[in-house]
């Protein structure tokens, strides 16, 4: 994911998707699933939420929540997995 900010570089930002919560790593203003092994569960979590929810800290420490609506993901993926074998 790409925030709208830069995150603080030893920072811990948080994925919640419904229920489900993911730690992410981040480098800039680039973020991921930390862990690997966890990537089909935050996939799966993606294709039956309504919206992602990613809090992160600014290069200035301040806790920033960015909010994505996930309508259609589930039909991008399938799309992606389709032209992308």
């Amino acid at each position: 994911l790409t925030l709208g900010f830069e995150a603080k570089a030893d920072s811990k930002p948080k994925a919640e998707i419904g229920n489900a919560t993911f730690d992410m790593g981040a480098k800039g203003a680039q973020v991921w699933v930390e862990n690997a092994a966890k990537e089909p569960a935050f996939v799966a979590a993606m294709r039956k939420g309504k919206s992602l929810v990613v809090k992160a800290a600014s290069q200035r420490g301040n806790v920033t929540t960015d909010t994505y609506a996930l309508a259609g993901v589930d039909k991008a993926i399938d799309r992606i997995a389709k032209e992308c074998p």
